[in-house]
């Protein structure tokens, strides 16, 4: 087994380092993966890798003791199977499975003569005749049999429909020829039932591996003399390295786990209809606990370390750590390097962030508590103490969202005079391609803005989601129905009215042009993430595209202020009711102070003429070019394949 220390010890978010051990792919079946992964126990690289060597040559050790026995499983071969007494067969994969072969190596024995081949025919029509009456010429030292066509059979061939098992001729050819995957077709057959007579099928009979059948008796005595070659120190270590694999898997018992080896299990649980964002969060709030402590034994936790950890080591951390390991690398590998190396310049993580990560910490405890892994709960109550040390009136929970400011009007007509408005497409650079421009920026601006509709809730609508009642309203369809689409909760599923200057600009031509080239998606040039679904580049983009605009980067005016201007002018400018704002925002039915009528089942004729009201007096704005749109299209999605090709060396 040749391994890399490369490529075979890796590091956990904990810190720790594993080593991954490869398991010989004649052994798979038997340990049940082909990979064992041990911890080193070490977060400290020199320390890892030699104990990574050490761990690997003792199961290189393992692995090579067993080098004489090739694609058996060898538990099975020596229990042997209720399925190999008596007579009768079994198929290819079944004979496997019950002697603890794999197919190839039953092939491999039919090759060398030791297995006969059979095939099982259905309602095949051919003629049954003695083998004595078929001609035989000779290549070289040779005989074949010449079979002659339906028409021109012996006077003493019968014609049958054959339904059962037939003995396959030229079986060493036959096995050869399946396990090079090639399809031998067959005119000619042995009778089990009847010694010297043949059965000669109509048309050619294709035998592939799934109706070879092979006799119980046969595999029986193969199985039998195969065992007999295994010594029993061999059958002893495989015993061994099952029992040594199923340790490396076992997770740790509770007296003896560290917080690291806790957090795994909590998340593997936990984790279960867990977004991929939170648990990404979940876990490293934990894993940070252990980073900053020394990854402490679970039992040795106690309440004045969780204090120490809050008061002491928390406020410390710095915020967007991710940048500062990259602006530093030589305090990649540790945390603890990290905040002793970071000045009084870089942010430190707020104190909401602190109160989010204690409580996701005490969350892993509460769980130890609850599964009975530890006898009491050490950071129960430290959490809400840490929330009122500050005495005093307990505050509303701030939201992020409701620190975003709404746009005046002057922002929107700095924000709509970008030159793809003024003329519908983008600009050819001088390698005529439209590198600086795609689709979504002339679109998704207008969209958030005339629907108030929430920017990924925008980025992921398929062409589908564009529809029109029977009234002919067009509306978008905001939902989750695929697995590349959420929504934020079950208020947001919604039908959103077309405002008409969307349908003006040629919305619904664009849609159309889209579904021509065989497009699903409105924005076909955006990619998916697991974690921030569609909108990822997008939010990326509208906040440069701010920020040269001369916006601070300070979070007030972001994509989600086109939602904020939208509820604010519907409300104050065009005296819209609320029930109608929250219907067509997908609000939850507590805003704007009280609880609000909610009209779910309003469909988009309905609100429609409030969508309809809104005019947001804009700068003129130029229909959309669809022909350009498309090659913009084409660019962008040739920029990015072109982009996943390794570079030539």
């Amino acid at each position: 087994m040749t391994v890399t220390q490369k490529s075979n010890l890796y590091r956990r978010s904990s810190g720790i380092y594993v080593v991954r051990i490869t398991v010989p792919e004649r052994l798979r079946r038997f340990v049940g993966k082909g990979e064992i992964h041990i911890s080193t126990g070490s977060r400290t690289p020199g320390v890892a890798k030699a104990v990574a060597a050490g761990t690997m040559a003792h199961w290189r050790q393992r692995f090579l003791a067993l080098s004489g026995i090739e694609r058996m499983d060898i538990e099975r071969l020596s229990l042997g199977s209720p399925l190999l007494e008596g007579a009768g067969y079994l198929s290819l994969p079944e004979a496997a499975e019950a002697a603890g072969f794999t197919e190839e190596e039953l092939l491999r024995k039919g090759s060398e003569g030791r297995l006969t081949l059979h095939a099982r025919l259905t309602a095949v029509t051919g003629h049954v005749l003695p083998q004595s009456a078929l001609e035989v010429e000779h290549e070289g030292d040779r005989e074949v049999f010449v079979v002659p066509a339906s028409g021109h059979m012996p006077v003493n061939a019968v014609v049958v429909q054959h339904t059962g098992v037939l003995r396959v001729r030229s079986c060493a050819e036959i096995a050869s020829a399946l396990l090079s995957r090639a399809t031998p077709q067959l005119v000619l057959f042995d009778l089990p039932t009847r010694p010297g007579h043949v059965f000669a099928p109509d048309r050619p009979v294709e035998l592939r591996r799934s109706s070879v059948e092979l006799a119980v008796a046969e595999v029986e005595a193969l199985r039998v003399v195969t065992l007999a070659s295994v010594k029993p120190e061999q059958l002893l270590e495989v015993q061994r390295l099952k029992e040594g694999a199923v340790a490396a898997r076992r997770v740790p018992s509770a007296k003896g786990m560290r917080v690291s080896d806790a957090t795994e299990r909590y998340m593997s649980e936990r984790s279960t209809g867990c977004a991929e964002d939170r648990t990404r969060r979940l876990r490293d709030a934990c894993n940070l606990f252990a980073d900053l402590m020394g990854d402490p034994l679970v039992s040795a936790v106690t309440r004045d370390m969780l204090r120490t950890y809050r008061d002491e080591y928390l406020p410390k951390v710095p915020a967007k750590l991710h940048l500062l390991r990259h602006k530093h690398p030589e305090i990649a590998e540790s945390i603890t390097a990290a905040i002793e190396v970071v000045d009084s310049k870089w942010p430190r993580i707020s104190e909401l962030e602190q109160r989010k990560r204690m409580g996701w910490l005490a969350g892993l405890f509460a769980w130890l508590s609850k599964e009975r892994l530890i006898e009491a709960d050490p950071a129960d109550g430290l959490v809400q103490a840490s929330a009122n040390q500050d005495a005093g009136p307990k505050k509303r929970k701030h939201r992020k969202q409701d620190s975003r400011d709404a746009f005046t009007d002057d922002d929107l007509h700095a924000i709509f005079s970008a030159s793809w408005f003024k003329t519908g497409r983008g600009q050819i650079n001088l390698a005529g391609t439209y590198r600086e421009f795609m689709p979504l920026y002339y679109w998704l601006p207008l969209l958030g803005l005339h629907t108030g509709a929430r920017i990924n809730e925008l980025c992921q609508l398929k062409l589908t989601d564009i529809k029109q009642t029977p009234a002919g309203v067009w509306y978008i369809d905001i939902n989750d129905g695929a697995d590349d689409q959420s929504v934020k909760n079950s208020n947001s599923v919604r039908n959103v009215p077309l405002h008409p200057l969307l349908i003006q600009l040629g919305l619904i031509e664009w849609r159309t042009a889209l579904q021509g080239k065989g497009y699903d998606r409105l924005f076909p040039e955006l990619k998916y993430d697991s974690t921030k679904g569609y909108s990822k580049a997008a939010v990326k983009w509208f906040s440069a595209y701010l920020g040269r605009l001369g916006w601070e980067r300070d979070g007030r005016k972001t994509f989600h202020s086109f939602r904020h201007t939208f509820i604010t002018r519907a409300t104050n400018d065009f005296e819209i009711p609320p029930s109608v704002v929250v219907q067509i925002t997908g609000h939850e039915r507590g805003v704007a102070g009280g609880v609000l009528p909610y009209m779910k089942n309003q469909v988009p004729d309905d609100v429609c003429p409030a969508i309809q009201k809104m005019n947001f007096a804009l700068a003129e704005i130029s229909g959309f070019d669809q022909a350009a749109g498309l090659k913009a299209i084409e660019h962008a999605l040739k920029r990015k394949a072109a982009a996943r090709i390794p570079a030539s060396r």
